[in-house]
């Protein structure tokens, strides 16, 4: 199959749907299909050896760089470029200009346009305004529930999200395929001198306790409600240090935050840093915190598993069937819960490495080669 994927998210931005994308699309490509990328040009970036990658020219949604908007309608030589090439299926990942994009093609084509579901929109409605967050939401609600009237189906990561489109009114046919990791790139062996270089390169102790965040660096990712127990937890071991990895919006802030409570020691951002390298900042981790309680399924819970790194997450309907307290990994709802659980990581590290052995037999499950297979299905399912 000659397969489009459109996108406003791709490298070198790093997030869960950059990751879920780039998974897919080498995947497909083991199993014989030819997959193309139409996605945003990005500030400062250029690969000359990017193939089958077709980038719109674009501009900044507002204020924010990182997030773009494909000038398709004012570029019709790249819009008849993609538009020559006869897809067979198109398959999008973001509702936005890229989105869009896709669903032309599909008309114009002809042809099955699918969509996956990766972001509850109305849990960002801040990003917009602070004010009247309710008219808003409902607003968010009805523009997905338009957007995925015009697809040919619709892939929901989890339950908890198909159970979300389903309340939205979504009619389409809705496919529960959650979102596959790479599972040899984060179990694969990594030197110590590897690791033993990163931490130097930022002044982290070797023998201190590290936590890690990595992600994207905004108000819904919840980072704040972690910065601010991180004074308790150094009352109790001065030698712990959190690890945030990744950039976004909020960076600024949480950094000025971090200065506010001089926890500049303990607390250190890495900012953007290159996909490959991503294996090496769990492996240098002694305990992995998503304190986000807006995932769709949460993508970096899954590599802190198949890295081997004890998980700390949000216990939300997203990770059931995934983590279980005090099992596999560890799990809290409040604020006093998240410090209690990473003090019992401190003093129980025997008993978290014991869980971190159980998480990666689950991680195993979610592999992208399984998941692509799921989506190929689908695909066929589509076209005839």
């Amino acid at each position: 199959m000659k397969i489009a994927i459109f996108t406003d998210c791709y490298y070198p931005q790093i997030n869960g749907v950059v990751t879920s994308t780039m998974n897919l699309q080498k995947e497909l490509e083991k199993l014989n299909h030819e997959v193309y990328i139409i996605t945003t040009t990005f500030p400062d970036f250029k690969d000359e050896d990017e193939k089958h990658i077709i980038r719109i020219p674009s501009i900044p949604f507002f204020k924010w760089s990182e997030f773009r908007v494909g000038l398709f309608l004012k570029h019709t030589k790249a819009y008849n470029k993609v538009k020559a090439l006869n897809f067979d299926i198109v398959h999008t990942q973001t509702e936005f200009s890229m989105g869009n994009f896709g669903t032309f093609i599909a008309k114009d084509l002809n042809i099955p346009c699918l969509h996956t579901y990766h972001t509850v929109y109305e849990e960002y409605t801040h990003y917009i305004s602070n004010f009247g967050k309710s008219p808003l939401k409902k607003v968010v609600r009805k523009l997905s529930k338009r957007y995925i009237a015009r697809l040919s189906g619709v892939i929901a990561p989890t339950e908890k999200t198909r159970g979300l489109l389903i309340s939205y009114g979504v009619k389409n046919k809705i496919y529960v395929v959650p979102t596959g990791i790479n599972i040899e790139k984060f179990k694969k062996d990594i030197p110590d001198t590897e690791t033993d270089s990163l931490l130097k390169s930022f002044n982290i102790k070797k023998d201190s306790f590290k936590l890690i965040f990595l992600g994207r660096i905004s108000k819904e990712k919840n980072i704040e409600t972690l910065i601010n127990i991180m004074p308790k937890i150094i009352n109790e071991n001065k030698n712990i240090q959190l690890i945030i990895v990744g950039d976004g919006p909020d960076r600024l802030e949480l950094e000025k935050r971090v200065r506010h409570l001089d926890l500049q020691e303990n607390v250190i951002f890495t900012n953007r840093i290159p996909n490959d390298k991503v294996p090496i900042y769990y492996k240098a981790a002694d305990l992995f915190i998503s304190p986000s309680k807006t995932e769709t399924q949460g993508l970096t819970i899954l590599e802190a598993m198949a890295a081997g790194v004890p998980v700390l997450v949000y216990d939300d309907t997203n990770v059931k069937g995934i983590v279980s307290h005090k099992k596999n990994g560890l799990l809290f709802k409040e604020s006093h819960e998240l410090l209690d659980n990473i003090k019992f990581a401190l003093h129980n590290k025997e008993e978290i490495q014991r869980y971190a052995k159980e998480a990666y037999k689950i991680a195993e499950d979610f592999s992208s080669a399984n998941f692509a297979k799921k989506v190929e299905k689908i695909y066929k399912e589509l076209i005839n």
